[in-house]
């Protein structure tokens, strides 16, 4: 009798899973796949290992660098400085508060460069252990920044047309004159002398100056004269007549550029005479005597406003005093006429009275211009007199005005007009005209 006992199955194996999971694959087949899955996985742990190893490895050969900028004397922070490890080619720039980091620094000797306008470039070695952050302080003083010397050529007028016309240019300046009219020569000697572009030939009825490259075969092709911008109807009449004495520059024109300024009519060229009471020459003379003209800019100190009045209403008011006292003794202000009555000589009268306006004017505008001279400029005393001189003269006839009809407002007017009003004017006048010293 056969009796029948249930059977525990087996524990699942790899093979057994395989074989249940497909049945036809060949045992020999599952079991080299189970050892391949096992070998994949060794090999994933053994990278994963090697990589954290490898970034460990790295981590501890770098380091960081932090440091701070301050200025030497106060030890306040610098910003954009320029930082630089020069080896390695990095650079950055501190913030506000004179801050610069570098990370990942490789470890060694590294040379660390400061930069900046100010403070000039500095530069010196540092060493980074690995995983170490190697914080530094930094400190600098200011630099004299020396610039190179600026220099000024200064061109002259014939320089500068020269230039701006792209054309040399003839010219018989003043000392080519001066000795043409020492030796006594007439004008045509000077040109043959110092104009080679000329060929000057002499005939029955006068010279024939003409341009060499327009030269006429049997004639002349006289070359145009303007004497002070104004053409000359009979040229040859001049070489002879005209006064070398009185020629301050004699320039020649080509013909291209005769015939661009003047037209046609001076195609064979022309020949400029400036006279040295030419309209030209009167109007250099003017803007060298002109009253004003200072040029401020040119001045490096302030002008001393205060000490100026200062000083002008001191010598004003010695010279009112002074001027005051001489005119009491031989003018007297009479209230029943309404104005002055003398009690001296004509002669006495006359020259105390011009006292009375001369000498402050002229305390006022001595003071004034001694007040206000700087190293570069200096007053005028003529100018600041007769400001002076304006401003005490309205001063007395309304001081005048004032006595002689008992009007106490104008009496007033005419006082702070002469104690004020004039070393105030005195002073606007040193300001306005001065000179270089």
């Amino acid at each position: 009798m056969t009796s029948l006992r249930p059977v525990r199955p087996a524990s699942a194996t790899p093979d057994s899973l395989s074989a249940t999971i497909r049945p036809g694959f060949p045992v020999a087949a599952r079991r080299a796949l189970a050892r391949c899955a096992s070998i994949v996985s060794i090999a994933a742990l053994l990278c994963v290992l090697t990589l954290v190893s490898a970034t460990a490895a790295a981590a501890q050969e770098t380091g960081t660098l932090t440091g701070r900028v301050l200025e030497q004397d106060n030890s306040q922070p610098v910003a954009d400085v320029v930082v630089r490890l020069h080896d390695l080619g990095i650079s950055t720039v501190t913030d506000a508060d004179g801050m610069f980091r570098f990370t990942d620094v490789p470890e060694g000797a590294h040379i660390l460069v400061v930069e900046h306008l100010a403070y000039g470039d500095q530069s010196r070695e540092i060493a980074v252990n690995p995983g170490e952050d190697l914080r530094l302080d930094v400190r600098l003083s200011p630099r004299t920044i020396e610039l190179e010397p600026l220099v000024v050529e200064a061109v002259t007028e014939l320089e500068r047309r020269r230039i701006s016309t792209g054309h040399s240019i003839n010219e018989v300046g003043p000392a080519q004159l001066s000795e043409a009219a020492r030796r006594g020569l007439a004008l045509s000697d000077v040109l043959a002398q110092h104009l080679p572009g000329l060929r000057v030939r002499s005939g029955r009825t006068g010279s024939c100056v003409e341009y060499r490259s327009t030269s006429a075969q049997g004639g002349c092709n006289d070359v145009s004269i303007y004497v002070d911008g104004v053409r000359s109807a009979v040229p040859s009449l001049l070489y002879f007549s005209m006064p070398i004495e009185d020629i301050a520059r004699v320039e020649l024109l080509s013909p291209l550029q005769a015939s661009t300024r003047f037209g046609m009519a001076a195609g064979g060229g022309a020949l400029l005479v400036e006279t040295k009471t030419g309209p030209q020459r009167r109007r250099e003379a003017a803007s060298e005597d002109l009253v004003s003209g200072f040029d401020w800019s040119l001045e490096e100190q302030r002008y001393g406003w205060e000490r100026v009045f200062a000083s002008s209403f001191v010598g004003n008011a010695v010279g009112l005093a002074v001027g005051l006292g001489l005119a009491n003794q031989c003018l007297d202000i009479d209230t029943g006429i309404g104005g002055l009555r003398p009690r001296c000589t004509g002669i006495l009268t006359t020259g105390t009275g011009i006292l009375a306006l001369a000498l402050p004017s002229a305390a006022g505008g001595y003071s004034a211009g001694w007040a206000g001279q700087t190293d570069r400029s200096k007053g005028r005393f003529l100018p600041a007199a007769l400001g002076s001189a304006m401003a005490a003269t309205a001063g007395y006839l309304l001081l005048i005005e004032g006595r002689s009809n008992e009007s106490r407002p104008a009496e007033t007017a005419g006082i702070v007009l002469l104690a004020v009003g004039t070393p105030l004017m005195t002073t606007l006048a040193d300001r306005i005209f001065r000179v270089l010293r």
